[in-house]
């Protein structure tokens, strides 16, 4: 029987107390209208016409009294300020009822759902990764907030949103934190490289599967995201740092397994809920130019369910010890 190698993380700088510098405040008013469209979340879409209103407030305060349904924020910035940061997140606040955030046309996070499967998400705080590469450092910077309201109050109720650096690593950590590709269903071809997911369900990670509403977890749920590695750990033996998930994984990438971590105990005496994932990338499974391809597998066997809790990345500054099972 093949041997499968556990990264068992010892000691990393900034992980026991996580470290978060504020950056940049997003506050004034935001541009807003009423409606839905696709191109509204574009960076280059001119939104001149577009009404200012207050955000950390309902729209219903802002001259949109009784309005239930679809609406957009937008928000731009210079990001200069941003420079020579990366791992950065962006807090966004309180949202009622269902929205998806943007950053520079790229989904980073949602929260609820749209109708026809409506559900709300009023009153979950709203934070989101801002992946690598999208951030535009000496130049314009547009965060688009679709929002969908069904009663009463609506939109960026709540909180004034800013932009944060977080420390977990050091500064070869490369955030794969965000939005994947998610289903509930099980297949073998589901671990390869080149399968087709283009019609799967999305999730943000980390968070619980109970975030798409999903309210018995038991069973098995499969992620997969794309990634290129950064020239920064090109050609090296790196680690992917995965998080805590609830309750057993097995993980692969460009279709090969890279661990996992299992202990077979039965609810309520399993403790792999709480294990942070760190497995070990040789680079002779990477395409270190191009696209490769995350897929992990993961069982619930009680209650929440999920890749649930960060750090979740790429870094090569790390010491672990090795453990076989």
């Amino acid at each position: 029987m093949r041997s499968i190698i556990l990264y068992i993380l010892i000691s990393l700088p900034g992980l026991a107390a996580s470290q978060k510098t504020q950056l940049m405040e997003l506050s004034g008013k935001w541009k807003f209208t009423i409606g839905d469209r696709e191109e509204y979340k574009d960076l280059d879409y001119d939104d001149s016409r577009w009404e200012a209103i207050r955000i950390g407030t309902p729209w219903e305060n802002e001259g949109f009294a009784n309005y239930n349904g679809f609406a957009w924020y937008r928000y731009e910035f210079d990001g200069a300020e941003l420079e020579g940061f990366t791992n950065l997140l962006i807090y966004l606040g309180y949202i009622d009822d269902v929205h998806e955030a943007y950053f520079n046309g790229t989904l980073i996070g949602f929260k609820g759902s749209f109708p026809p499967d409506f559900y709300t998400a009023y009153n979950a705080l709203n934070e989101y990764s801002i992946p690598p590469g999208i951030v535009n450092y000496s130049g314009k910077n547009v965060v688009a907030i679709k929002v969908y309201d069904v009663y009463r109050d609506g939109g960026m109720v709540k909180g004034i949103p800013e932009i944060y650096f977080e420390i977990e690593f050091s500064d070869d950590f490369y955030s794969l934190e965000g939005v994947r590709k998610f289903s509930r269903k099980r297949r073998e071809s589901w671990k390869r490289q080149y399968y087709d997911d283009e019609d799967w369900d999305h999730i943000v990670v980390p968070s619980h599967w109970r975030s798409k509403h999903i309210k018995r977890g038991e069973g098995l749920g499969w992620y997969r995201k794309e990634f290129t590695v950064p020239a920064s750990l090109r050609d090296k033996d790196i680690y992917l740092v995965l998080g805590k998930i609830d309750d057993f994984d097995y993980t692969y990438v460009n279709g090969q397994l890279v661990g996992y971590t299992k202990d077979f105990q039965s609810f309520g005496e399993s403790t792999s809920w709480d294990q942070l994932r760190v497995y070990k990338l040789c680079k002779e499974i990477l395409d270190p130019e191009g696209v490769n391809v995350i897929a992990v597998e993961v069982e619930d066997i009680g209650v929440d369910a999920g890749i649930y809790e960060g750090p979740i990345g790429l870094t090569e500054s790390i010491k672990s010890k090795e453990q076989k099972r």
